[in-house]
């Protein structure tokens, strides 16, 4: 899901790009000083008599030709009387194209120059001639120059051709500066479009958040689970661990309980598993510990009874894990047994072995729970030092003799590391009996006795603390 607004992106980014480029080629035409106008007809009269009606004339190298030498006229520059004319009144096309007068009327109306001077030679055919009044106008008027003086640029009357100097080309090149603002515009737009992305992608990721911590069913699950703990809707029950040596209860795993209609009907693995991996864990933890000191710290002392207690692996790795723990069950430390689930067990970097040695130091022991492998216990073994090895429940789900080997096994190991082998999910008496000739210590199961509240459990520590059947494991052997 996170890929999927990966198209959408890269369609934007070709999209800015081919926008950007749009506005450079505009910037770059906008910015020259000999823009293409739209194609101008000029009268064939202008080109001479023999010319046809109509012909057609390149505009944009008409006005690039006539507006080249004409300067733009300053805001601040005084005008002449002689330049001001009429709003009504066209100014006469005679004349030289740098003449002032015309060319700044020309630049200020948006219209170009036209005339049948030297600029219209390529119009009409050789072999028209100009009648004799053009002639007089062609030499008075449009060239500018009065009767035996040489005119700019040319030679004067009867004068060589070859003292007349030639005119400069026009540069009709783009200005300088155009491209400079133009690769300035294109920076700023590429960084605003950047800014908006930044800005959405920002915008969804937090979105994304809010929905992950407020709206899921997990984060559902664990607002119902906040609120349950204040409403009084969590208790604890006690499942008893039998010695199979001596067939008494030498300890007990507090087990969390949720009574609530939509979640807690379901069991405690389908909520625990989510509440393991939130922070909410830490507190939950804690009501455990609490509950567990407050309703059995007289039977520990009495009885030298053993208390197991589940730890996730992010509470481990917390920061306020040994404060959780010393604050909650300080009275019964040296009773404690902590369970570390093989599946996700905390991974032993330095936070959480220091953690780990503090609470040894305290009297906490260590027990790794649901194993189903023996190197992988060896090799946290090695970490974490646990005090005991409690087999997954799933192995006596297996066939006869894969089930014997797989216990004989975790037996040998055990015993190497000095670990205590305790067998869970014990629930039958072909289980009981595969369970005790395997060598484990301790049995734990609905064979010996469900979970219990706190006066089920009394009762039953009074009664000797036997399985239910009211029997000791040495007639079962």
């Amino acid at each position: 899901m996170r890929m999927q607004w990966l198209p959408a992106v890269v369609l934007a980014v070709v999209l800015m790009m081919t926008g950007a480029h749009a506005q450079e080629h505009q910037a770059l035409i906008s910015d020259t000083d000999c823009t293409s106008p739209p194609l101008i007809l000029i009268p064939a009269a202008l080109g001479g008599a023999t010319a046809t009606p109509l012909k057609p004339v390149d505009g944009a190298r008409l006005a690039c030709s006539v507006s080249a030498g004409v300067p733009k006229p300053q805001a601040d520059a005084p005008r002449s009387s002689s330049d001001r004319m009429p709003a009504d009144v066209q100014p006469p096309l005679t004349g030289p194209v740098a003449a002032s007068g015309n060319a700044e009327w020309a630049y200020m109306s948006g219209m170009p120059l036209v005339a049948s001077g030297p600029v219209f030679t390529g119009l009409a055919p050789e072999s028209s001639r100009s009648s004799p009044p053009e002639r007089a106008l062609d030499a008075a008027g449009l060239t500018g120059c009065k009767g035996g003086e040489a005119c700019e640029g040319g030679a004067a009357p009867g004068q060589p051709a070859e003292l007349a100097q030639p005119r400069p080309r026009p540069d009709v090149r783009p200005v300088a500066g155009a491209r400079t603002r133009v690769s300035r515009r294109l920076l700023v737009g590429l960084a605003a479009w950047l800014a908006l992305w930044l800005i959405i992608c920002l915008l969804i990721h937090c979105a994304w958040m809010f929905y992950r911590r407020h709206l899921t069913p997990d984060a559902r699950l664990v607002r119902a689970a906040k609120a349950g703990i204040k409403r009084g809707e969590f208790r604890v029950e006690y499942q008893p661990l039998v010695s199979l040596r001596e067939g008494r209860c030498v300890g007990v795993d507090a087990l969390i309980r949720w009574d609530n209609v939509e979640y807690g009907q379901l069991g405690p693995h389908h909520y625990m598993s989510r509440i393991e991996k939130r922070s909410f864990i830490g507190p939950v933890t804690r009501f455990i510990l609490s509950t567990a000191v407050r309703e059995l710290g007289p039977l520990v002392a009495s009885r030298s009874l053993y208390i197991g207690i589940k730890v996730a692996a992010r509470h481990v790795e917390s920061p306020t894990f040994v404060s959780d723990v010393i604050g909650s069950a300080e009275s019964i430390l040296p009773r404690l047994v902590l369970h570390m689930p093989e599946e996700h067990c905390a991974r032993p970097t330095k936070s959480v072995l220091d953690a780990v040695t503090v609470l040894r130091a305290r009297g906490v022991r260590l027990a790794m729970s649901s194993v189903t492998s023996v190197d992988t216990y060896s090799a946290l073994h090695e970490a974490f030092q646990f005090d005991l090895l409690k087999i997954d429940r799933g192995i006596l789900a297996l066939d006869d003799r894969e089930r014997r080997q797989r216990l004989e096994a975790f037996v040998d190991t055990a015993r190497e590391l000095g670990s205590i082998v305790v067998a869970e999910g014990v629930e039958s008496a072909s289980h009981h009996r595969v369970v005790s000739r395997s060598g484990a210590e301790i049995g734990q199961g609905f064979f010996y006795g469900r979970t219990m509240i706190l006066s089920l459990l009394v009762t039953f520590l009074n009664a000797g603390g036997n399985s239910l059947r009211g029997k000791r494991v040495r007639p079962w052997q």
